[in-house]
């Protein structure tokens, strides 16, 4: 063997020799992490069971087997296959393919004596493969990070199981001795004790407290609680048992005193423990500091002893809280979780700073130095009050107005603006001219009052503008639009805001319409005009309005908008060419007078295509310009009209007249489908009326009870005797409740004033009785500050006045509304109580049956199903008219709140949902007696809502429409009765006939007896016996109800009366089934009913014809005009007593 040959053998034994010592490294690492984990797992068990010595030779074994399996897998098993220098040699060639079968070559033919192999070849091979192999570094070739791993891993393993072992060597040690000397330590049986937790603790006064006891080694029969207080004897009482073998538990509720107490197991005692109260740490003060941001032009101010923040967006407020003990810690915590830089000072004052961005609540959570906390930490909330636009009143004339050329129009502007001194221009086009603009100068109004922050942060500007229609060169057929717009350049959104437009149309002077108004022949063609040019005109502030609040809407609803002013335009176009038309094919309207007039309408007509193309792209500012051409032109064409009257209307009148009527006619006939097309623009402003009505109604009546609960306070405040200190904490608390109530006022009239800018419904009166509500609770406040208590009472007297006119106001409109949700609500539920008793009588007929049909299972799922999702729509409306009577202060708001409550407490859905389960479970016993529960559950909701239906009815004309309703009920109800009693009786007599058995009926066919036939014999079962009385007992109380609301007439309550006598007589002799009886409700019930009912109808129908005959009489007197109607009245009464 020559000397390459060797050393080749020996860089691959080097490679064998790093495989064996990676194969021990790795074995080695899993041999020692299975026995570890081994040892965990059994230890773990000793440590939580008392385990038999069997079982710990079991793990023992566990341990033994896992190290001895891993062993011989990981380790010995890879060394009884050693790969030999063969395979050591290819694995190398695969790793260094640039090696190209040297290696293997040589290894294979190296040690060969084979003549055949030329020695000179051999030496030249193994030369070549030294050569090649020499710079390599074999042993590297391996993948040593497998073993690496597992070593780190066991390396990591063995740290832990150390420190585990050092943590606590005396358990281990025990512990280790039982694991692998299982012998040693047999099973002791142990000893008998009594464990009771949580032992001696401190708790927080009012806390909830859970006593356990675990009896361990002997069991007890009775398990007593032996607790007292410090001042009083000991009581005792029996631990409940729970699921847990052994263990026993109590529960304090609500612990107020220190408490001792042991337990007594037969006659086994505890120790004696005891519960230590603790009073957790209080925040006494928290008081503010104010950082105005620059826009505002507040200057920063100091509040003591409050906690919620009234600011502005952006102000800076610096907390400082004062706590009644040492603190330890303490943290102010926003409501998004964010925590804010805390400073403890003087041990127990809080500091932290703010900056207000929205509406949120903060809370202050400290921890004194015993590590008691104030757990939960008290709330106070940050009021963000943003810098809203200034809102825009076009105060005078604020309408369309009429005028001639060589009048003045004084325009009123008004603004309101929470901070600052908003830029107002005013902007007008002249037909369809340019727009031009003027910067208006605003002079501040003087508010009433103080605020908080020593002004009104709302300020009132006003201004004017004289418009001289001479000097702008118009003539009759013109017209000016005009509109107003703010801009607050302390804003940072920088909304600009704009009031609605109104135009001004230039008429011919009044004497040139003295003589045709005289002699009456403006006939129908002034109409005719005047209706084109006003229908052009809506287009055109709908298209403006449209434009203004485009950013504001979403896509959806713009594009719908844009498509009904399409419309209505090319609607308007069309009704104008057909006055085009028909004026052309007149020579009235081609003489002199009249030339012009068809080039008037076809203007018109060309420039509405031109504003129908501009809408179509969709391009709204460039549409108004054809619009506002088209508007002149109709005017200029209604000013010719009426030019062509008072020329020819003597000596052409018949002919010309008849003419006019013509085109009126025809012009009425197409734009009847125009106001069709346009209805829908209309419309929406209407609901939004309704919808702010309601708002406003609910606001104010929170108002208004804050204000009285307020005045009420100031009238305890004065009666009773209280020091310096707590007096004026209450006036501070007092001042800050006014302060929050005017500001909420104050917020609710700028809604409105913003409301009554966009044409809302409100009142103007609203804003007025807004306004004053706000400057005497501003008063109130005021004289708080300065300990002026009897004033600051005057003044919340006068502001809950005004408040409480406002709900008068407003009442009305609401009041209607209600009954009417009420009255659907009623329905809804009489409906769902109908279907109730339908899926009811139904389970009952599946359980009476022994073979239930499937189908029939299948149906009462389906109809239980519509029956819930039915409730959850009924629930919702009652949650709805529940949350929008929450604020009202009358009987019939609170029992609707209370019937919201009581159905909620009632859990009707889940009482539906298990019935539900039970059906489709076909556990029909269980699925009837809930069945049962829900339909009493239905009826007592409906029974409910009837009541409320009659509180919400004050005046007679809603009692009787009540009452009727109610009797229309009932008979129908008494109707349904008499047509099932019928079917049970046809059924009982088919079965009869073929020998079968009714549902719940005995299988003996009942024989006649003498002189009966044998229908009269027919028997209803106890069930349906039970279900009629129910029903006619049900019904009994309907007419109990109605003779409640009837009890202002005496005649009819009277025959009520009647009517309850024989039905109580009816129901008292129900009790033999037959059902022949219910020919006597027919006789004594329901005939009279129905003529009860008719009479009702009839009183209600007269009563309402009165009503409109007295609606005159009612009407109240137009503004301006009370003292001419006296007057009026006075010269009437003195002409009757001098005849």
């Amino acid at each position: 063997m020559n000397q390459q040959y060797t050393a080749l053998k020996r860089r691959v034994h080097e490679v064998c020799r790093q495989w064996k010592k990676l194969i021990l490294l790795k074995g080695g690492a899993q041999v020692l992490i299975s026995t570890i984990v081994a040892f965990m797992l059994a230890f773990l068990l000793d440590s939580l069971f008392d385990l038999d010595t069997v079982v710990r030779l079991g793990l023992l074994a566990v341990i033994v087997a896992a190290f001895l399996v891993t062993l011989y897998i990981e380790i010995i098993r890879p060394f009884l296959n050693v790969p030999t220098e063969i395979r050591i040699a290819r694995y190398l060639e695969e790793k260094h393919p640039h090696l190209e079968d040297r290696l293997v070559t040589a290894i294979e033919l190296g040690d060969s004596e084979n003549p055949q192999v030329s020695h000179n070849i051999l030496e030249k091979l193994l030369d070549d493969a030294r050569f090649h192999v020499e710079p390599l570094n074999l042993p590297q070739t391996l993948q040593a990070r497998g073993a690496v791993v597992w070593s780190s891993v066991a390396l990591v393993a063995m740290l832990f199981l150390t420190g585990m072992i050092f943590s606590n060597m005396d358990q281990f040690g025990f512990r280790i001795n039982r694991l692998f000397t299982p012998w040693k330590f047999p099973t002791i049986k142990p000893k008998p004790a009594l464990v009771v937790t949580p032992g001696n603790v401190r708790v927080p006064r009012g806390s909830a407290q859970e006593i356990n006891t675990e009896l361990t080694g002997f069991e007890a029969e009775q398990i007593t609680l032996y607790y007292a207080s410090d001042d009083s004897s000991w009581h005792k009482v029996d631990m409940d048992r729970t699921e847990a073998e052994n263990i026993f538990v109590y529960h304090f509720f609500d612990l107020e005193v220190d408490t001792r107490y042991y337990v007594k197991a037969d006659e086994k005692l505890s120790d004696i423990y005891r519960f230590t109260l603790y009073d957790a740490p209080e925040i006494t003060r928290v008081d503010l500091a104010y950082k105005f941001p620059e826009y505002t032009g507040l200057e920063p101010k100091w509040e003591r002893d409050t906690g919620d923040v009234w600011a502005p967006v952006g102000t800076v407020v610096t907390i400082r809280a004062l706590a009644d003990k040492a603190l330890h810690s303490a943290k102010i915590t926003l409501a998004a979780g964010a925590k804010l830089k805390t400073r403890i000072s003087s041990d127990s004052v809080i500091t932290a700073t703010l900056t207000v961005k929205e509406d949120t609540y903060y809370t202050i959570s400290i921890t004194d130095t015993d590590r008691l906390s104030n757990d939960p930490a008290p709330e106070y909330y940050i009021h963000a009050l943003p810098d809203d636009p200034p809102t825009l009143t076009m105060e005078r004339p604020g309408r369309d107005i009429k005028a001639t050329m060589l009048e003045e129009v004084s325009v009123h502007v008004l603004v309101q603006d929470d901070y600052g001194l908003p830029d107002v221009k005013l902007k007008y086009v002249i037909n369809g001219s340019l727009e031009k603009e003027i910067s208006l100068k605003l002079q501040e109004k003087p508010t009433a009052g103080a605020s908080a922050y020593g002004a009104d942060p709302l300020k009132e500007f006003a201004s004017a503008y004289l418009f001289y229609l001479e000097e702008l060169n118009v003539q009759p057929g013109d017209f000016l639009s005009y509109y107003a717009e703010a801009f607050d350049p302390s804003s940072n959104d920088g909304e600009v805001v704009t009031s609605d437009i109104f135009f001004v149309e230039v008429r011919p002077f009044e004497a040139e319409f003295t003589r045709p108004l005289s002699q009456g022949q403006m006939g129908g063609g002034n109409g005719m005009g005047a209706q084109l040019s006003q229908t052009q005109k809506e287009i055109l502030v709908a298209t403006w309005k449209t434009r203004q609040k485009a950013s504001k809407v979403e896509a959806d609803e713009l594009a719908g908008d844009i498509q009904v002013l399409v419309e209505s335009q090319e609607n308007l176009l069309e009704v104008t060419q057909g006055t085009l038309f028909q004026i052309q094919q007149r020579s009235v309207f081609t003489r002199d007078s009249g030339k012009d007039l068809a080039k008037f309408y076809s203007a018109a007509v060309e420039a509405m295509q031109r504003a129908v193309d501009e809408l179509k792209k969709p391009q709204l500012t460039e549409a108004q310009t054809p619009q506002r051409e088209a508007l002149r032109s109709l005017l200029q064409a209604e000013a010719q009209i009426k030019e062509i009257q008072i020329q020819q209307a003597q000596g052409q009148g018949q002919g010309y007249n008849a003419t006019l009527d013509e085109l009126s006619e025809l012009f009425e006939q197409e734009t009847d489908k125009l106001n069709n097309k346009y209805e829908t623009l209309r419309d929406q402003p209407q609901q939004q009326k309704d919808r702010e009505i309601n708002d406003a109604l609910e606001k104010v009546k929170e108002l208004a009870k804050r204000q009285q609960q307020f005045n009420r306070r100031m009238r305890d405040l004065a009666r009773e005797n209280l020091n310096r200190q707590e007096k004026k904490r209450r006036i501070e608390e007092l001042r800050r409740e006014q302060e929050d109530i005017r500001r909420e006022t104050q917020e609710l009239a700028r809604q409105m004033q913003q409301s009554q800018q966009q044409n809302s419904g409100l009142p103007r009166q609203v804003q007025e009785d807004l306004r004053r509500a706000s400057s005497e609770m501003n008063n109130a406040a005021h004289n708080l500050g300065k300990d002026n208590a009897e004033l600051a009472a005057a003044k919340g007297t006068r502001a809950l006045k005004n408040l409480n006119r406002l709900e008068d106001m407003l009442r009305r409109s609401q009041k209607e509304s209600l009954r009417r949700q009420v009255d659907e609500l009623e329905q809804q539920f009489q409906q769902l109580a109908d279907g109730q008793k339908r899926l009811t009588q139904q389970v009952r007929d599946l359980a009476q049956n022994k073979n239930p049909r499937e189908e029939g299972i299948e149906s009462a799922v389906q109809k239980q199903q519509s029956l819930e999702d039915g409730l959850s729509r009924a629930e919702r409306q009652l949650q709805s008219l529940s949350r929008q009577a929450q604020s009202s202060k009358n009987q019939s708001a609170r029992e609707i709140r209370e019937l919201a409550q009581e159905l909620g407490h009632s859990e009707l859905k889940e009482k539906m949902e298990s019935a539900l389960k039970l059906l489709q479970e076909k556990k029909l016993n269980s699925a009837l007696q809930a069945e049962k529960d829900i339909l009493a559950t239905l009826e007592r909701t409906g029974e409910q809502l009837t009541k409320l239906r009659g509180a919400l009815a004050e005046s007679e004309d809603e009692k009787l429409d009540l009452a009727l309703n109610q009797t229309r009920r009932l008979r129908k109800s008494l109707e349904e009765l008499q047509r099932h009693a019928e079917e049970l009786s046809r059924a009982g007599q088919g079965q009869a006939r073929t020998g079968q058995t009714a549902p719940g009926q005995s299988g003996q066919i009942p024989q006649s007896g003498p002189g009966e036939s044998k229908s009269t014999q027919e028997k209803l079962n106890p069930e349906q016996i039970d279900w009629m009385n129910e029903e006619l007992a049900r019904g009994l109380n309907d007419l109990e109800f109605i003779q409640q609301s009837l009890q202002s007439d005496t005649t009819l309550s009277q025959a009520m009366q009647q009517l309850k006598k024989n039905l109580n007589g009816v129901l008292r002799t129900f009790t033999g089934g037959v059902t022949e009886r219910m020919q006597l409700i027919e006789e004594q019930v329901l005939i009279p009913l129905k003529g009860l009912e008719a009479e009702l109808a009839q009183k209600l129908d007269l009563l309402k014809s009165k009503e409109k005959l007295f609606i005159a009489r009612e009407e109240q007197i137009p503004a301006g005009y009370e003292e001419l109607v006296q007057k009026y009245y006075e010269a009437l009464s003195k002409a009757v007593n001098k005849e």
